[in-house]
């Protein structure tokens, strides 16, 4: 169980490092988009063709950054479903030891009054 839950909160980290890359790329192209903008207007070719290239890439970035978004939930809700499973296992164990215990305690019992 702590294996799972080690190799899971690694899965976890690395998701939300990713996502962080994907979101300063994004500002990273937001800027750059900007800067592009408020340039002189005698490119204005080669800017749109940039702009329109930057506007996809941005588009390819969302998309990424939703997937990967996506992927931390499903890891986490498989976590949390991990967690729970190996703590009602751990109660379940709890019992069968305490009646194997009060078993035990019976046949003591019994063997002293033969």
């Amino acid at each position: 169980v702590h294996g799972a839950n080690t190799f899971l909160q690694t899965q976890v980290d690395t998701l939300q490092s990713q996502v962080e890359d994907l979101r300063r790329d994004n500002a990273s192209i937001q800027l750059r988009l900007e800067q592009g903008d408020s340039g002189s207007s005698h490119h204005e070719g080669s800017s749109t063709t940039t702009t329109n290239a930057a506007l996809k890439h941005e588009a390819r970035l969302r998309d990424k950054i939703e997937k990967l978004q996506e992927e931390l939930k499903e890891k986490m809700n498989a976590h949390q479903q991990s967690t729970a499973n190996a703590l009602k296992t751990a109660n379940d164990l709890a019992v069968v030891k305490d009646q194997k215990l009060a078993l035990e305690n019976d046949m003591a019992k019994l063997k002293s009054n033969c």
